[in-house]
Order: C-alpha cells, then structure tokens, then sequence
C-alpha cells in the first residue's frame, strides 16, 4: 500500500501549508523512499538466501522476517501519525524518518539468534505482536513530537508488558517510557525505567537496547560520580560483546559520558569525550549524519565555557549547517544550534554579528517546537518574548513581532 501511504503523507502536508511543508514534503518524501527501498532489498535478499542461493536456513529466514516486520511496523505507525500531520509533526517528520530502526541489523543473523525467541504458544505470540504494535504507535508519536499522546499509551504498555512476562518487549517498552520520563524531567522516574530495560535486556541478550539503557542510565545518574561511570563501563561492555558493526550505540555512549562530565562540572574531560563521539559517529555515519551535529552542538558549547570561543562557534555553524541540509531551516535543532550561536556571540559583546533577525527566528522555532511537544510551556512563552525582544532590536521587523503577539495571545499558560 505504498502509493495511497504517500498520498495520504501528500495531502495531510498540503492541509498544513505554509512554507515550511514545501520544504518538508520533498525531505519526507526522499526519506521514506529511502528507507523502504533498503527494507525491500532486505527482505528479497533474505528470501533469495534462503530459496534461491541456498545459504541460510529457514530457521534464520524466520528470525530475519520477524525483525523486518518490526521495521515495518514502525514504518506504518510513522506514516499513520504522518497522514494526520498538524504544523509540529511537519517540523519533526525528517527527523521521524530517520528515528527508524536501521534495517541493516536485520542482517546480523548472530544478534538475531541471542535474542529470546517468540514464545512458541500461539495465544502468547499474538499478545506480544499486539504489544509490538503499540510500542511501535507509541514510539512514531514520541518522534513526532507528540509527547503529550504518546505517555500515556507508553505507560499502559509497559504494565502489560510485565504481565506478559516476555523480555524482550518488555525492555522495548521500558526504554520508551524511560526516555519520555527523561525528556519531562522526572529523572527518578526515567532512571527506573532504564534500569529495567537494562535487566530485561540482558535477560533476553538484547545488546542494543542493554547498552542503550546503561548509557542513558550513566546521564541520569550524575549526581552519584561512581555510579555514572560504572553504567558507562557496562555500556561499553556490552557494545564490545555485540563486535564490530555498533558504532553508532558506541557514539552515544561517549556523548552521554560527556554530557555527565559536563554536570560534574568537568568541561576539560568532557571536551575530549565529545570529540571522540564526533569521531566514532563521522566514521560510522558520515560528516553529513544529524546524530554528528548533535554532538557538534554540545562540543561547542563546552568550547564555550572553556573559554574556546571562536572554535566553538565554528562547531556550532557547522552543527546547524548539517541539521539545515538534513532536516530543513524550520527545524528545532537548526534553531537550537543557532540560538547557542547567538548566545556566544551575545556574552563575547559582539551583538551586532549575532544579528537579532536570525537569533528571534531561532527561539521562536524553538519556542514553538517546545510547546507543540508538550516541554515546559512557560519556557516555550519565555522563548517566544525573547524571541520578540530581539526582533524588536532590528529594523523592519513588523510582521515578525506581529506574528509573535498573535502566538502569545493564543497560547496561554
């Protein structure tokens, strides 16, 4: 069904308008193409291995179209939020795409075969298919920006999911509603949920979702220095057991472990943490990937506290220069790097150079994109007066403060 998909995607798109979706849809449109072809040259080549060429059994024939599914599976819930897209899921579908599990692990069959398997009990495998569905809904609306939607449905799953009593899903589900707990602020809550996921997936001998969650474990667990390092140890851990072929999970292990250093208060340590998340992820994914400008953007503003200005401020353009071709210039990142921009620019007393008609625009976008995702609403409107202010110091910008009074009016804490 992948014309009346694209149609719908179209039209929803075309329902929003505005420039933004001009800019959007083509990005959407090419990601998606992306990505389907690389499933459907998978799922024919792990047909043709078993059926034509004859090198691998049916039994891994099996395991390869269970995780294909998987990717599929999130593939329709994604085009099912799309199809429904308002303005905030138009400025998060690039990034939506690329959130989908990358079907090149489909390929690594000793993984495949780690994992616990299916239960063997009919009614069993239909209940953990219908709870992978809704992990797979659950997850397209968190990457949409959907957070309001998707945490209560995050956490009717994972209650089912303990009950169900299969590992696996149940690490799944945990690890969403740990990041959703994490990205609300609820630290104590998020760190439970990880720490769940974690002990799931080592029961089950699912690596990526282990070092995941101990990754993420060891940035929630700043406040206590030895226990930070300790889930960083076993994340590395357990990225060395999985071999060759991760180096993106190792990526974000070594950015999490600055982002911890960085709490610590050690921005030296955390500087050489970043650069070498910058190297693992630019030889694993390319200069040009979105994951490389993340951790370009928290590389310069450590730069920044190290007093680094100008090479800080060259990681940052260089940040939002990759977000910008990958995601469009309407974006949340591209107008995160670029307020990090403006904000060095401001406390080094060049003001004129952070040009106030490109940092109200930056915190505009975010404020919009914060609020659209269920964040902190009175930052989102603190962002937008901010936003005004600085317009206010340029010329000709009329329309733009108009726009932002029009915002605040109708978007009220």
């Amino acid at each position: 069904g992948g014309a009346p998909r694209r149609d719908a995607v179209r039209a929803a798109f075309a329902r929003v308008g505005g420039a933004a979706v001009d800019d959007a849809w083509p990005r959407v449109s090419a990601a998606l193409d992306r990505y389907t072809a690389a499933w459907t040259r998978m799922s024919v080549d792990s047909c043709e291995a078993t059926h034509v060429r004859g090198e691998q059994s049916a039994a891994v024939l099996d395991l390869r179209t269970s995780c294909l599914g998987a990717g599929l599976q999130r593939l329709r819930a994604l085009t099912d939020v799309l199809a429904a897209a308002d303005r905030g899921v138009v400025r998060e579908a690039v990034a939506a795409v690329d959130a989908l599990p990358d079907v090149a692990a489909c390929a690594d069959v000793e993984a495949l075969k780690a994992v616990t398997p299916l239960p063997s009990d009919p009614a069993a495998r239909a209940r953990d298919e219908a709870l992978r569905r809704r992990v797979a809904e659950a997850n397209a609306l968190k990457d949409t920006g959907k957070m309001a939607e998707a945490e209560p449905l995050a956490r009717a799953l994972v209650v089912d999911a303990r009950a169900a009593g299969y590992d696996p899903t149940l690490a799944e589900a945990a690890m969403l509603n740990c990041w959703l707990e994490d990205h609300s602020g609820r630290w104590a809550a998020a760190a439970a949920l990880c720490e769940e996921a974690l002990w799931a997936a080592e029961a089950s001998r699912d690596d990526d979702v282990g070092a995941t969650a101990a990754a993420q474990l060891a940035g929630l667990s700043v406040a206590r220095r030895d226990d930070s390092a300790r889930w960083t140890r076993l994340a590395r851990a357990i990225v060395k057991r999985m071999g060759p072929g991760h180096d993106r999970v190792a990526g974000w292990i070594a950015h999490n472990e600055a982002n911890a250093a960085l709490e610590m208060g050690d921005a030296k340590a955390a500087r050489g943490l970043y650069e070498r998340a910058i190297a693992i992820k630019t030889a694993a994914l390319g200069p040009e990937h979105p994951d490389v400008a993340v951790s370009l953007n928290s590389y310069g503003n450590t730069l920044h506290e190290l007093g680094a200005d100008e090479d800080g401020l060259k990681a940052l353009a260089r940040a939002a220069a990759i977000f910008e071709r990958a995601y469009g210039p309407g974006n949340r990142f591209v107008a995160m790097a670029l307020q990090n921009e403006g904000e060095i620019l401001d406390a080094t007393d060049r003001p004129r150079e952070a040009l106030p008609l490109p940092v109200g625009e930056s915190r505009f976008a975010l404020a919009r994109a914060l609020w659209d995702a269920g964040g902190d609403r009175r930052r989102a409107r603190a962002l937008a007066e901010a936003a005004r202010e600085a317009y206010g110091r340029a010329t000709n910008a009329q329309k733009e403060i108009a726009g932002i009074d029009a915002w605040l009016a109708s978007h009220r804490v």
